[in-house]
């Protein structure tokens, strides 16, 4: 909008809307009831708003096949390197093209109606408005704020909460209770995702949500040595992953959760993995407490013999040379 006035040369004295989400927040017939933004903005540049009706076309002037005429004439095909340049080209094409052709309303070239009109305009303001725009959203269970077709990171202490997100040309920035509790460079695109490691510092990330939930989550949270233990019978022979830790787990209600620690420390130093291990060592440590069952030590590879040194005869190549003589 700052642009399309500065594009301009003034500001009119009314401009009117359709009833956009960022303009218009609600309305009870002709009372119409415009955002906090949107207000904010009209103040500071001196011009009163004014919204169409809904479901009248009429009431929304040539706008909309203005948007038509762009598409097809000057988008559609177009190529471009990047966002400033396809502006640079929009402009290019505006003032040669667009604003030269004859309208069909008023039969007029727009720049030519433009240069009486922006006698009656009033001058822009002087000092820089801000033109940010605020919405209502809801953080996700996985910590993410969605606007504008991506998804932006908040503290994950806010999973559930409703914030504030304030948007700028250039940022998102994220309220709590009108508090800033983060802020996004903003991304033009389609489906993104920008985290910041800060917002999952302790926490699991929305990568590994689904991952931690359930038996991993349950298993480990017995201690470290559990972890590994998880991990090293995961490598082993044992063909049911989560049979193996269901059994491990049952194991640890009925024996505690310490001792089933200390039986999975006494297995991994001699890399043994499994349920029946872990069950043996228990069983052993509770009708000998003190004593834990020997387990099998691995034994160190054994070396490949040898190859003997054979005594082999050689013979005097002459002998060969002798006998072929003699055939012939």
């Amino acid at each position: 909008m700052p642009r399309a006035l500065a594009a301009l040369g003034g500001v009119p004295a009314e401009i009117v809307y359709d009833n956009a989400k960022t303009v218009v927040r609600d309305r009870v017939g002709s009372i119409v009831q415009f955002t906090p933004d949107l207000l904010r903005f009209a103040l500071a540049y001196g011009f009163k708003p004014r919204a169409c009706w809904t479901y009248d076309p009429e009431s929304k002037g040539k706008v909309e096949s203005a948007v038509k005429y762009v598409r097809h004439s000057f988008f559609y095909g177009r190529n471009f390197k990047d966002l400033d340049d396809l502006n640079q080209q929009a402009r290019l094409w505006t003032e040669e093209v667009a604003n030269q052709k004859p309208h069909s309303a008023t039969g007029e070239a727009p720049a030519a109606r433009l240069e009486q009109e922006r006698k009656v305009l009033k001058p822009l303001p002087s000092h820089t408005v801000d033109t940010g725009v605020t919405l209502g959203r809801r953080v996700a269970k996985t910590g993410l704020v969605t606007v504008d077709g991506n998804r932006y990171s908040a503290p994950a202490s806010l999973q559930g909460s409703r914030v504030q997100v304030r948007l700028t040309e250039a940022e998102v920035q994220i309220y709590a209770d009108r508090e800033p509790v983060a802020s996004h460079p903003r991304n033009w695109g389609k489906g993104q995702t920008l985290l910041q490691a800060a917002h999952y510092e302790g926490r699991i990330t929305p990568a590994r949500a689904g991952a931690a939930r359930g038996l991993q989550a349950r298993f480990e949270a017995m201690g470290p040595a559990a972890r590994d233990y998880l991990r090293g019978l995961a490598t082993s022979q044992h063909e049911h992953l989560s049979d193996q830790a269901k059994a491990i787990l049952e194991l640890a209600e009925t024996y505690g959760t310490e001792a089933i620690l200390r039986a999975m420390e006494r297995a991994m130093q001699f890399r043994a993995y499994g349920s029946g291990i872990l069950r043996r060592i228990l069983e052993k440590a509770e009708r000998e407490p003190g004593a834990l069952p020997q387990l099998p030590i691995p034994r160190p590879p054994v070396p490949l013999p040898g190859v003997p040194a054979l005594q082999v005869e050689q013979r005097d190549l002459a002998a060969y040379a002798l006998a072929a003589t003699r055939e012939g």
